[in-house]
């Protein structure tokens, strides 16, 4: 019986000793978790080392260490203050800020730029250029690491691919397409050898544009992808998407769009402004009007031509029935006297 209450005392003790572990856990998580904002550099470590090493530099070395914290109105200071007021959540935090801060000291480095305010600035300028992909992680990991061209010439810096890639892609690709546009720039497109800055952003471009294409297998869109990609949008994938999904609503038939494409060439609809893809939908509005109104001129010419037909139809049905009538009488008549004459004889 003593067996059996001691076992029973020692099961009870265990468990309470793990409730009481997991509770301090907790505790302790939430603690660390809720002092994380004014932990210096947010309680990264790895926040702290780009700071020190990176953005801050040599000159503020004195500032970093075991038991220092971040000092107000200098260096450390506003880097604790960049890190806790952009981290705003885990991708910033564990991937955007350091790659952020490699490209910045990069362009903007210790030895030719020894104030860290130029670094601050980049960094800023960096996570800005995150914000129109977010929350499209993979499409900025993938701007940042595989848009670069094949051959960079010696003012292009990975900070500028990053750019350039953000500003495409916000306003020159469709939000829709961002996931197999960023799957093809890090897959095919690096095998792309093009010259130029922009070639692989084209390469990705052009990838997403055959898919879009070919989702109209019963369809010949040569020609008016071509037109909706080179003359109505001038290589703006997005506007040039909008340009043949609009077409295939408003003038499938083949006749219809045989209509539609020559309004939109038409000097009338074809105005010049730059860019092109700004006013894109002014130009299908007016291809839009253009055809209609040719599609009712030619339905008014097709309907009077038809009347005329019936008309001369009538009428040359009306002369055929005096005729036929003439002819009747005739042959009436001359059965009458041939019938008088054979009386006559007989």
């Amino acid at each position: 019986m003593k067996s059996t209450n001691s076992s029973l005392s020692f099961s009870l003790l265990c468990i309470i000793s793990i409730v009481l572990a997991v509770t301090a856990a907790e505790h302790d998580e939430g603690g660390e978790e809720g002092d994380g904002a004014a932990a210096p550099y947010g309680g990264s470590y790895q926040i702290e080392d780009t700071c020190q090493f990176s953005l801050c530099g040599p000159l503020y070395r004195q500032e970093f260490g075991i038991g220092r914290r971040p000092l107000a109105g200098s260096c450390s200071g506003d880097c604790h203050l960049l890190a806790i007021n952009t981290n705003t959540n885990r991708f910033t935090r564990e991937f955007l800020w350091s790659h952020c801060a490699t490209m910045c000291s990069a362009k903007y480095n210790t030895t030719q730029f020894s104030s860290y305010k130029p670094r601050f600035s980049c960094m800023s300028s960096c996570y800005s250029m995150y914000s129109p992909l977010a929350p499209h992680h993979n499409l900025a990991r993938y701007c940042i690491q595989a848009s670069c061209p094949a051959t960079m010439d010696t003012n292009m810096t990975q900070l500028d691919c990053f750019s350039q890639c953000s500003s495409h892609v916000s306003t020159k690709v469709s939000p829709m397409d961002w996931e197999d546009w960023a799957r093809a720039l890090a897959g095919v497109c690096q095998e792309d050898k093009g010259e130029g800055r922009t070639h692989r952003l084209k390469c990705a471009d052009s990838n997403i544009w055959q898919q879009v294409i070919s989702s109209y297998p019963n369809l010949n869109l040569s020609t008016m992808s071509k037109h909706c990609m080179v003359e109505v949008c001038e290589e703006n994938l997005k506007c040039a998407r909008n340009c043949l999904e609009h077409v295939l609503e408003v003038a499938r038939e083949k006749d219809r769009s045989s209509i539609w494409l020559t309004c939109s060439k038409s000097e009338e609809c074809s105005t010049p402004c730059s860019p092109s893809a700004s006013c894109s939908r002014e130009r299908l509005g007016c291809a839009d009007n253009c055809m209609q109104r040719e599609v009712s001129r030619t339905t008014t010419i097709s309907t009077m031509e038809s009347g005329g037909k019936l008309a001369r139809l009538a009428s040359t049905s009306g002369g055929m029935k005096i005729k036929m009538k003439v002819m009747f009488i005739m042959v009436t008549v001359v059965t009458v006297v041939m019938r008088v004459k054979w009386m006559t004889i007989y």
